[in-house]
């Protein structure tokens, strides 16, 4: 196949646009039409922001690009779906496929152009695909449609005929043979996936493929629902983005192709039970688009469409939020160690000497509380609590001490007495064979997990959940495995109809919901482990403590919804905090990145030594820093990093059992207030005064060069007198040995 250079086919589109347009399009600013091209035919859609390119003579992906920039397509020709038919589901995170079809197989193709305001969309009709010699009548529609100033193409796909086999797997959008054409490209592409907050994975033609059982959704494997390919050089991506506001389960995937000049991208649909009248569609589109820009211009193209649907809910306009929790600054995490007869008293006095010694209230994120006072056993047997705890949550609560216990959504230990006399075992996650998916299992453990699609799962959690904050007056329960891996559940008892859909999504949802609803006039706090949009806008925090610990992880997320969701923590075992250093260096990343601090590890040591003055003297100026710049951590928009100058980079400890990382002496992040002032958190994380550099971005941070602004600096516990400046490069400012600093622009 001979595809156009990226010069003469700009060229092409704009004088075909200018002649053709009026007869192709009524929206002039859409061109959708047939080119031909050195014998080749093409149906072009674009605007000035985007375009894609189909193979006439077969349906197929030619081209993908910035209008004036290179294809970001290397290996044209590839089907666009892969839809599979099954006999039997093979396990939970895949089907098994008998037959598939890709639009090869299709009888007849042909397209459709239709207009609706000023939408344009290009339809892509596989007619009777040949599935088997049982049945001989599938028939596809992909459709592509654009709008004039999107910057992204929104596909579609309908299935009818299906006839009496089952739907298996549905891939779509399957991009293949993607890559920059640019020259050098193939050394400094790389992929940014929502892994945690967020993960860069390089050299994605040849090597870290994104496969089934890492990157599920709705899971801990994918945050949000956003891929992005950079090519590293002259700022042009691709972005792929499912515009799903309801939590379907789905896969996203990203895989080298053969001989390692491109890869390919698809997104996985299941079955969800729509399918029974032979036909099932798409219940929410694909954003596809080459963009200008990189992950971040991508995720604030994610943060438009994510801010207009029901779910967003900012911080700071969001009701319920406990006015302790917003201003909170410090978490402690452990168990009690004491024996049960002494009720306590030895683990509420040192909770209280920390309260005492930081001068504020703080958390405690309460694990073994329950009345076998194990980790990982007896789930979800609870009750009662251990002797003395009632009253040690009470006799905390009067000290500035928040307690927040442990408990589990998902697991069950079949070893409790529990789950033979309530009979539980029908309302847990059976694979295609029947058989329950092992949780963990010991001689004294035997976990599975169960299905949030069933009312027996739904109303235990309530039960459970409800009864620490009645009974035991608790200020918050965490919620373990709430972003659990996202099970394929094949029972034909549970509420679901598939093993696809929302009923993971909508049982969690739910659960979350009518807590809350138990007690309308009560400021409690709800935490998920791991951090994902799906629950963002009904939890009040996510525990990233553990799980996003990397210096070099990508603000994904947080690019797209901080002022929506609150992190907690940065874990620091006690290797890491006796070293000042390493300290330092994590309570700083946590502190820019807009994290509630802390997570320390109460039962291997407070840091209440002589040994931690310096830790905690840090600690403490950084959560006076985070509530003096409230309106930036927590209810601002999280921004594009800021290039700070400030010394050569320091070799940092950062894990006790790792090499040394890399690091700016001075960590900085910038944030937009919700009234439009710009702010840039840093802190200083060595023992040296630091003189900083803040270069200006214009391009991100909706501010002006040559323009006056009011700046004020918050250090030293207090904020400066403002002073008019005008901008230009840089801001410079001096930061003392450990201490964090907020530099704030007004436009005057």
């Amino acid at each position: 196949m001979k595809l156009l250079s990226a010069k003469l086919f700009f060229v092409l589109v704009l004088i075909l646009m200018s002649a053709a347009l009026v007869s192709a399009a009524p929206n002039i600013d859409v061109f959708c039409g047939k080119q031909t091209v050195g014998g080749s035919n093409y149906y072009v859609l674009a605007n000035a922001q985007t375009s894609v390119s189909i193979n006439a003579s077969d349906l197929t992906l030619a081209c993908l690009k910035v209008p004036g920039k290179e294809n970001m397509v290397t290996e044209p020709g590839w089907p666009l779906f892969r839809i599979g038919f099954v006999q039997e589901p093979n396990n939970w995170f895949e089907t098994k496929q008998s037959w598939s079809i890709s639009g090869l197989e299709a009888t007849d193709r042909y397209t459709k152009i239709t207009h609706n305001g000023k939408t344009t969309t290009l339809e892509l009709h596989y007619d009777k695909c040949t599935v088997s010699p049982a049945w001989k009548s599938v028939d596809v529609v992909v459709s592509i449609s654009l709008d004039p100033t999107a910057k992204y193409t929104r596909w579609n796909m309908s299935i009818s005929g299906i006839g009496p086999l089952k739907l298996g797997e549905i891939r779509f959008p399957v991009l293949t043979g993607l890559g920059s054409t640019r020259k050098g490209t193939e050394k400094t592409d790389y992929i940014v996936g929502p892994v945690f907050s967020g993960m860069k994975f390089t050299e994605p033609r040849t090597k870290n493929p994104l496969t089934q059982g890492f990157i599920e959704y709705p899971g801990p494997g994918m945050a949000v629902q956003l891929l992005t390919y950079c090519d590293g050089i002259n700022s042009q991506s691709l972005m792929m983005s499912t515009l799903d506001n309801r939590g379907y389960r789905k896969t996203y995937e990203s895989l080298p192709m053969p001989g390692g000049k491109s890869f390919a991208w698809s997104v996985i649909h299941y079955p969800d039970g729509r399918e029974s009248n032979g036909k099932w569609s798409m219940p929410y589109g694909v954003a596809i688009g080459a963009i200008n820009g990189d992950w971040y211009d991508a995720a604030k193209l994610y943060r438009g469409w994510a801010s207009k649907q029901s779910r967003w809910s900012p911080i700071l306009t969001r009701k319920g939020v406990p006015d302790w929790f917003k201003n909170l600054s410090v978490w402690y995490q452990g168990q009690d160690r004491n024996p049960s007869e002494e009720l306590m008293v030895n683990h509420v006095a040192r909770l209280k000497a920390i309260r005492e010694r930081l001068g504020e209230d703080i958390a405690f994120h309460w694990y073994m509380w329950q009345k076998d006072k194990d980790h990982d056993y007896r789930y979800p047997d609870y009750f009662p609590s251990q002797p003395g705890f009632k009253e040690a949550v009470a006799e905390l609560q009067k000290s500035g001490v928040h307690c927040m216990p442990y408990m589990n959504m998902r697991l069950f230990d079949s070893l409790t007495t529990m789950w033979t006399t309530e009979n539980a075992e029908p309302w847990a996650i059976p694979d295609a064979k029947g058989k329950l998916y092992d949780g963990i299992i010991n001689d004294r453990v035997k976990m599975y997990t169960m299905c949030a699609g069933t009312k027996y799962w739904r109303d235990k959690l309530v039960y459970i959940i409800t009864k620490m904050f009645k009974d035991y007056g608790t200020d918050g329960v965490y919620l373990d495995e709430l972003h659990t891996y996202a099970y394929l559940c094949y029972a034909t008892n549970h509420e679901h109809k598939g093993c696809g859909g929302t009923y993971l999504a909508d049982g969690y949802r739910e659960v979350i919901n009518r807590v809350r609803q138990s007690f309308p006039d009560r400021q409690l706090m709800l935490t998920g482990e791991n951090i994902s949009e799906t629950y963002a806008d009904i939890v009040d925090a996510q525990l990233v403590a553990h799980s996003d610990q990397n210096p070099d992880s990508i603000p994904l997320l947080q690019a797209i919804m901080k002022d929506c969701t609150v992190e907690l923590g940065l874990t620091m075992r006690r290797d890491e905090d006796w070293h000042m250093e390493c300290y330092a260096a994590r309570t700083g990343f946590a502190l820019t990145r807009g994290r509630q601090l802390g997570w320390i590890q109460f039962d291997q040591g407070d840091m209440m030594d002589a040994d931690h003055v310096k830790q905690v003297d840090f600690l403490k100026s950084c959560a006076h820093a985070r509530r003096a710049g409230q309106n930036y951590l927590l209810y601002g928009e999280f921004l594009r990093t800021p290039v700070v100058s400030a010394g050569p980079l320091e070799s940092v400890r950062w894990f006790a059992d790792k090499p040394n990382v890399m690091l700016n002496p001075v960590l900085a992040e910038a944030y937009k207030s919700p009234d439009g002032k710009l702010g840039i958190v840093a802190a200083n994380i060595t023992a040296e005064v630091k003189h900083a550099s803040f270069k200006l971005n214009y391009k991100d941070w909706s501010i002006v060069k040559g323009k006056a602004y009011k700046m004020l600096v918050w250090q030293g516990d207090k904020w400066s007198e403002p002073k008019t400046i005008t901008t230009g490069d840089s801001i410079t400012l001096d930061i003392p040995a450990y201490q964090p600093v907020i530099l704030e622009l007004q436009k005057q």
